[in-house]
């Protein structure tokens, strides 16, 4: 058998990389996944992450899990704040403030599109 050179060894390793891919996603999707991107704070990462090694699951089984407890009445005013990085801090300087004895500001809070 003639060896192969780089250029296609390398065009043949991507080939199988795209078609493992592609089956991949066709399992996913005839199980009635999807994919979700989303950003995340690094604390709640690294939890999710530790569940799901601890209990040998994927990390999409625990986000899974955790959004199916998760009931819609439970998103309360303090999560909506902070979804928003700019009022997030400001919520935790007005907390720091009232945990230090401070006088809390007054502070106002971003719409969403900040």
């Amino acid at each position: 058998m003639a060896k192969l050179k780089d250029a296609q060894l390398a065009a043949n390793v991507r080939e199988r990389n795209r078609e493992g891919v592609k089956r991949m996603r066709e399992r996913y999707l005839a199980m009635g996944q999807v994919t979700l991107t989303v950003w995340v704070s690094t604390e709640a990462k690294e939890k999710a992450e530790k569940l799901a090694k601890e209990h040998g699951v994927k990390l999409s089984e625990v986000v899974n899990f955790a959004l199916e407890r998760l009931d819609e009445n439970e998103v309360d005013a303090t999560t909506h704040l902070l979804s928003s990085p700019a009022n997030t801090a400001r919520l935790k300087a007005a907390f720091s403030d009232w945990k230090m004895g401070r006088n809390m500001q007054e502070r106002e809070m971003l719409p969403d599109g900040d």
